[in-house]
């Protein structure tokens, strides 16, 4: 399926007329969270992390321009539970990382020269899933026992999401653009 996807983004882009399609270079922040699904009660925090990788726009009229992007992306997120169990006092803290591929593929109509609505549909695929974990006991004696490991998570995860999104952006007229995901 990634080969079928990959070769028609370049069969696509490959055919189109190289005066009215643009190639660069795209980086910024990701800010990402993961819900644990527990009846025991959790704190959860967002991971803020990073994007990088390349894109080509093809317009296809004065308004209305067609994009591709390939991006690397660290998600993840970082819980915490704690509580009593039996005679001791347990937290367990865990933070978990999804090195993925990020594939969006969305049409964008500019307003203006510098104003563009854009919506589309993400393709993401898990590279890797690693989840580094801390488990902190206290008996009622005060004895103190940690323990800490690190997990393979690549079985647990899907390895393919699709999202859809919808996002503006303004170009800075210099080359460079300030994108924003509404949804």
């Amino acid at each position: 399926m990634k080969k079928i996807i990959f070769l028609g983004a370049v069969a696509l882009f490959g055919v189109m007329n190289a005066q009215s399609t643009k190639f660069g270079i795209k980086g910024g922040y990701s800010l990402s969270t993961l819900q644990k699904e527990s009846d025991l009660p959790t704190i959860e925090k967002g991971k803020s992390t990073y994007y990088i990788g390349g894109l080509v726009e093809h317009k296809v009229s004065n308004k209305f321009t067609l994009q591709g992007e390939i991006l690397y992306s660290l998600l993840g997120g970082w819980y915490s539970m704690s509580g009593f169990f039996s005679e001791f006092y347990y937290n367990f803290e865990t933070d978990i990382k999804l090195g993925t591929l990020q594939i969006p593929l969305m049409a964008k109509y500019y307003f203006s020269e510098n104003i563009a609505l854009a919506g589309g549909l993400n393709l993401g695929f898990i590279l890797s899933a690693d989840e580094e974990w801390t488990a902190k006991y206290l008996s009622l004696t005060d004895e103190m026992s940690t323990y800490s490991g690190r997990d393979d998570m690549n079985d647990e995860i899907g390895s393919v999401n699709f999202a859809p999104f919808i996002g503006a952006e303004y170009n800075l007229g210099n080359g460079l653009s300030s994108t924003q995901d509404i949804i």
